[in-house]
Order: C-alpha cells, then sequence, then structure tokens
C-alpha cells in the first residue's frame, strides 16, 4: 500500500492481479523457474551474509544451496566461479578471506557430491548435473533446426516433430552401438 500512497490502489492492483486469466493459467504449471530463482538469490544472499560477518558456515550453506539451484537448472554452474568472491574483500586478511572462500566452494562440492556419485554409478561415467548438454547442441544446431523456421502449420510441426525424433533415436543408437 505504500508504493501506492493508497490502500484503495493497492488492492485494486493486487484483485487485478489475482484475476488475470494469464497469471491464473501460469499459476497451475510448474516449472523450475521460481524454485532456481530462489535458490540463487539465496545462495547469493548467504554469500553476502558470509563475508559481512565472517562466517565459514554461510559460507558453506551458500554453496551448497548454489549446487541445489545447480541440480535445478545446470546453467548456474557459470555462477561457481563467484564463489571466490570473498577474496576480494578487503576487510581482512588473505587467510581469512582464503578460508570463506573455500568454505563456499566446499558447500558446493557437498552439495554436488551425491548427485555426481549417483550418475558415476548409473551411468559409468563422469556426469557434472546433466547429461543432456551434447544432445541439445545436436538437436538445437542440426539440420532438422533448420527446417523449424520454415514451418507454417501445425501439420508440418507434427511432421518435422516426428522426423526429428526418429533421426534422433536412430543417430544416437548408432553413437551408442
Amino acid at each position: 500500500a505504500r508504493l501506492f500512497r493508497r490502500r484503495s490502489v493497492a488492492l485494486a492492483a493486487g484483485l487485478g492481479a489475482a484475476l488475470d486469466p494469464s497469471l491464473i493459467f501460469v499459476s497451475s504449471d510448474v516449472q523450475t523457474e521460481p524454485l532456481f530463482l530462489l535458490l540463487l538469490l539465496a545462495s547469493g544472499f548467504l554469500l553476502l551474509v558470509c563475508v559481512d560477518r565472517p562466517s565459514s558456515n554461510f559460507g558453506v550453506l551458500s554453496g551448497i544451496v548454489l549446487a541445489l539451484a545447480c541440480l535445478t537448472r545446470p546453467s548456474a554452474l557459470a555462477m561457481a566461479p563467484l564463489l571466490v568472491a570473498p577474496l576480494a574483500d578487503r576487510r581482512y586478511p588473505p587467510r581469512a578471506r582464503a578460508h570463506l572462500a573455500a568454505s563456499a566452494l566446499l558447500g558446493l562440492a557437498l552439495g554436488l557430491f551425491p548427485w555426481v556419485l549417483r550418475n558415476a554409478v548409473v551411468y559409468r561415467d563422469f556426469i557434472l548435473v546433466s547429461d543432456v548438454g551434447g544432445l541439445n547442441t545436436y538437436l538445437g544446431n542440426g539440420q532438422s533446426m533448420r527446417r523449424f523456421f520454415d514451418l507454417r502449420s501445425r501439420e508440418d510441426y507434427e511432421r518435422w516433430a516426428a522426423e526429428t525424433d526418429r533421426a534422433t533415436r536412430a543417430r544416437v543408437a548408432q553413437l551408442t552401438a
């Protein structure tokens, strides 16, 4: 209500958002983005708390939460180098800063370890968080994707999807044989 300066305007805005059909439709969809964003922001907040009051416990927690974000969406791995940000804070001696950065990296390793171990047992290979990176690169840059942009009807799309699925399965079978 403070943002709008009047309670009636704030209630009207809230009611409008609550009754918006597109927001109602999307709210019933299970998506990873809200969880990912929550975990990513929580990790950043915990890292800031770790540096503000030098606490390796918060560093470990920040790394674990970032690991959960990585398991939610593998693109969060790009944020892993930021866990060494405490090294740049000049308020503390270098040894303390290194300890904070190491604790955050330890948390990331502890959070990812069970999943990496599971992947090693199941797939007998080192797979950090996701095994579809190569497939997605192949699909996104292959010949079938170029034809996607020429589609004009629903029937064309369904035919394209079936052909792409058959070709991808054949290619994967060929590579694994």
